[in-house]
């Protein structure tokens, strides 16, 4: 079953409403279902019955409750685990990772130090970070600086020449990295190379040497 008529049906289910505007998605999952409807100018009438027939069928093509259908937070893995197909997740494989890159320093893990080559990026979760070992970081927006760390070094205090940077990301591995922020040790050294307004506009916490370069 099509992941948006999946979607629509939970949408319609959970939000029951007396009428609903005719679309191709609800003329498309009326004939998966084997509903009829009338269509009254553009809308149609769906009764009570009518939702929990669509909930019944929806849900025994997923094989679970379509209210427990979260594609959004699952990844391929854990939705192909359910006996689903796979595509149906909506959660990015490698959306939730940090992005690093570093001239010098070593990225401090939980099972040992990594070093990165330059003109490298490693990904890593925020769970395999060894949070007590960083001392040094710099936050960069714009991604590609990752790839060419040695531009940004010419224009580096030199406490930061060397150290660490991690691209701020966008969606979940932008929310993951105040994760990041808020584990580090208050005598960590954390430079920002970002807009004005990053600390801001994002709700980041401010640590007690944090410097926007």
């Amino acid at each position: 079953m099509d992941k948006s008529l999946i979607l629509f049906a939970q949408k319609l289910v959970n939000k029951p409403l007396a009428s609903i505007r005719y679309s191709q998605s609800l003329k498309a999952l009326c004939q998966e279902v084997g509903l009829a409807h009338r269509l009254i100018g553009t809308k149609v009438n769906l009764s009570s019955l009518d939702l929990i027939k669509i909930e019944n069928y929806v849900s025994s093509a997923l094989g679970m409750p379509l209210a427990q259908f979260k594609p959004q937070a699952q990844n391929r893995m854990q939705v192909a685990a359910c006996g689903l197909d796979e595509k149906l997740a909506g959660k990015g494989v490698f959306s939730h990772l940090l992005n690093f890159a570093s001239a010098c320093d070593p990225l401090p893990l939980t099972f040992g130090t990594c070093t990165i080559p330059k003109g490298c990026v490693l990904s890593t979760e925020s769970a395999k970070l060894a949070f007590e070992d960083i001392k040094r970081l710099i936050i960069v927006e714009n991604g590609t600086v990752l790839l060419e760390p040695v531009l940004l070094e010419q224009i580096l205090p030199t406490k930061f020449s060397g150290s660490l940077m991690l691209y701020r990301g966008h969606g979940e591995n932008l929310r993951n990295l105040k994760d990041v922020i808020a584990k580090l040790n208050e005598d960590t050294d954390l430079a920002l190379f970002c807009d004005s307004d990053f600390v801001e506009k994002y709700s980041i916490k401010k640590c007690k040497k944090l410097q926007n370069l």
